[in-house]
């Protein structure tokens, strides 16, 4: 495990573990799950942390029709300019494009989006309401499983895409795995096929780990950084607030681990679905230190305002869903369709 790994983890999971240890009452689960014994060199990490030492400030954001901004990188898609007597490539782009999409299931997502449950009255009571209307999971499901098929090349020469699929939560409770659930692999009709049989086999049940989820996502690009060139993308689709994580971990993965992944050309797309109203501030803020907001957005003084991430909650959600699935596809893709 190299320097970024170890310092995600001990900065990182070791403050919401050692702080609320109900919240990591999973150790000892899965291979690769992260838990507090996964943490354990980073107590100097945890206590400067503390201290207010954490190191860069926090950023935050994402862009939906606008053009996008990265703190520290460069955040639109690089185009080539071919050099006399090199070749061009067909495909405008000028990197191989990896992409983790990572898939809030906890309890709420089995509630049919409003206006057939308002987003209160799901909290409280996470049931569908009319089974004959899709839940928020089914959405998204659909969603992906339609525009999967953009990730596809089009053009000859254009560099390889890759895609995988990680969840949220892995075990019910706060569990998160280094190891997608569909690990990322050059994309094909066939292996799309395998990525909607995965996602259409979800069940909605648990908690929204979303900082452990986050980190096993950038962990598993920089574990794996040798089969994956190019740029890197986590698109987070999320239903809530984390329900696992204190404020300390949450600020160390805004203000610290999400900016060190974006140093390493990781890219965080935010989407709050229905539900997510009380996390729009802190989904923007993630969205911003990941480098994909629109410029001027602004990250909200309240838990309830912030607009730098794709804020799914008014309106219709399957409509507005696919539009910012195409957008973040679109920037994603090198601008190439």
């Amino acid at each position: 495990m190299g320097t970024f790994s170890r310092s995600l983890l001990g900065r990182s999971v070791l403050v919401w573990c050692s702080l609320l240890p109900l919240a990591c009452s999973a150790a000892g689960g899965p291979r690769n799950q992260i838990t507090a014994q996964d943490a354990l060199g980073g107590m100097a990490g945890v206590a400067n942390s503390m201290a207010g030492n954490a190191g860069v400030g926090g950023a935050v954001g994402v862009g939906a029709a606008h053009g996008i901004e990265a703190p520290g990188a460069t955040a639109d898609p690089p185009v080539i300019t071919p050099q006399p007597g090199a070749p061009m490539n067909p495909g405008m782009c000028s990197k191989d494009q990896n992409i983790l999409f990572l898939i809030d299931r906890s309890g709420s997502m089995q509630c049919n989006p409003p206006p057939t449950t308002d987003s209160r009255t799901c909290e409280f009571l996470p049931t569908t309401a009319d089974p004959t209307m899709p839940t928020k999971l089914q959405i998204v499901e659909q969603a992906l499983s339609t525009a999967f098929n953009t990730l596809l090349p089009t053009m000859p020469g254009q560099p390889p895409t890759r895609a995988g699929l990680a969840i949220l939560s892995t075990d019910d409770k706060c569990g998160s795995t280094t190891m997608p659930l569909v690990p990322v692999t050059d994309v094909s009709p066939p292996f799309l096929d395998q990525m909607r049989t995965a996602m259409n086999g979800l069940v909605p049940n648990g908690t929204t780990p979303i900082v452990n989820a986050v980190t096993s996502a950038y962990q598993y690009f920089e574990m794996n950084a040798a089969m994956f060139p190019g740029n890197k993308h986590v698109i987070l689709v999320t239903d809530g607030a984390d329900t696992c994580t204190p404020q300390q971990g949450i600020q160390q993965l805004i203000n610290t681990t999400a900016q060190t992944a974006l140093s390493m050309g990781i890219q965080t797309w935010v989407i709050g679905a229905p539900g997510s109203e009380g996390a729009r501030s802190m989904l923007s803020h993630l969205a911003k230190s990941g480098g994909t907001a629109r410029p001027g957005c602004d990250v909200g003084s309240t838990p309830t305002t912030g607009n730098c991430h794709f804020d799914m909650t008014m309106g219709n959600f399957a409509m507005s869903f696919g539009s910012a699935l195409a957008t973040i596809l679109a920037a994603v893709q090198c601008g190439v369709r």
